[in-house]
């Protein structure tokens, strides 16, 4: 082929754009798709929007058509609109460096009303480089790409906010969303593909949209993130001698109305929910009564439900708590007593009730 012939192919199939985070390319393609390279090889071949009607026929990214380009600052900012039945989306999408990754964030406006089965922002993951490795969905979720085809080929879905593929490793790569997303993973060698495919999904669901309406994502993207990630693990056992500690009663008790106290407890167990190995007792006087309450264990979680899917994720650690419902104004008396095998300690509190309404 001739010099000039080749130098024209060359430009025709350069990328639009390129970062190098960490050591690593990153590069947009024409009509904004992203792919991520090390030393030639794809640690994420593709990365491009795709939207599917309610007969689930879909298009994606690599049809849009390109309407404005413009780089600001070491930035990119694509414009571009893309067709599914016959309704033009319009896609903003902006792609920036931000500390050791990329920030990619998307845009997306329908401009007459419709409705539609599923948007997402479709990953491949080629299976020569993350068949059998750790796939972390945090805060909740850890399993591992499949070494050989599952029996379903979405073999993976959970709402989380940070998403890391080949976690552990050198190359590993982190997803962090702005707020939580459900996410999918589909693998393609049960359609004769090579690639595993996760889908954050913008839209997870059925849904009739508005002219005009805006939909979002916004997420950083960092290969070979060098920090190390784990799902949140509750340490259950103890190996400290048998003590209690400092002893936090709710604020503003009153009758009728739960009040909690909040016991720092020391001991050795392997379980707290075993009571051969540890307890807590509350022995509670007042209003002319006595009362015995258990204490357990227990932990605080935020909930959100996305995408039709509950995320909990914990908020704090673990701790002993004793509730009680007092029945009437007054002052209450408190003896709480804690048992391991080594023995047993006790310590006093008290509280008192202010008038209030039974509920």
């Amino acid at each position: 082929m001739p010099t000039n012939l080749l130098l024209l192919a060359a430009a025709l199939t350069a990328p639009l754009f390129e970062l190098e985070p960490r050591g690593a390319r990153l590069e947009v393609g024409e009509q904004g798709q992203i792919a991520v390279y090390r030393n030639g090889e794809p640690l994420l071949s593709d990365a491009r929007l795709a939207l599917w009607n309610t007969a689930w026929k879909g298009t994606d990214q690599r049809a849009a058509e390109v309407l404005e380009v413009r780089r600001l600052a070491g930035a990119l900012e694509l414009a571009s609109r893309l067709q599914l039945d016959g309704v033009a989306w319009n896609i903003l999408q902006r792609v920036a460096p931000e500390g050791d990754g990329v920030r990619l964030s998307y845009e997306l406006r329908p401009a007459a009303a419709t409705e539609v089965n599923e948007v997402s922002l479709m990953l491949d993951l080629p299976v020569d480089r993350y068949r059998g490795r750790r796939l972390l969905l945090l805060p909740a979720t850890e399993t591992t790409f499949p070494a050989e085809p599952p029996a379903s080929k979405h073999f993976v879905m959970a709402a989380a906010s940070r998403y890391v593929f080949a976690a552990g490793e050198d190359n590993q790569i982190s997803l962090a969303l702005d707020e939580p997303h459900l996410l999918n993973v589909q693998d393609t060698r049960l359609m004769q593909g090579s690639v595993y495919q996760p889908f954050v999904k913008i839209i997870p669901e059925r849904t009739a949209v508005k002219p005009g309406e805006v939909f979002t994502l916004s997420l950083l993207l960092t290969p070979r993130d060098p920090a190390v990630y784990q799902l949140p693990r509750l340490a259950l056992s103890d190996n400290r001698p048998l003590a209690l500690g400092a002893v936090t009663i709710s604020e503003r008790p009153q009758a009728g109305r739960r009040v909690d106290l909040k016991v720092e407890l020391a001991g050795r167990w392997r379980t707290p929910f075993w009571a051969e190995e540890v307890a807590l007792d509350a022995v509670i006087e007042g209003a002319g009564r006595s009362w015995r309450e258990p204490g357990f264990y227990t932990r605080d979680y935020r909930r959100q439900v996305v995408g039709g899917n509950e995320l909990l994720e914990p908020a704090g650690d673990g701790r002993w708590e004793v509730r009680f419902l007092p029945p009437e104004p007054g002052e209450y008396h408190v003896r709480l007593t804690a048992r391991d095998a080594s023995g047993e300690v006790s310590t006093t509190t008290r509280f008192t009730a202010a008038a209030g309404t039974r509920r």
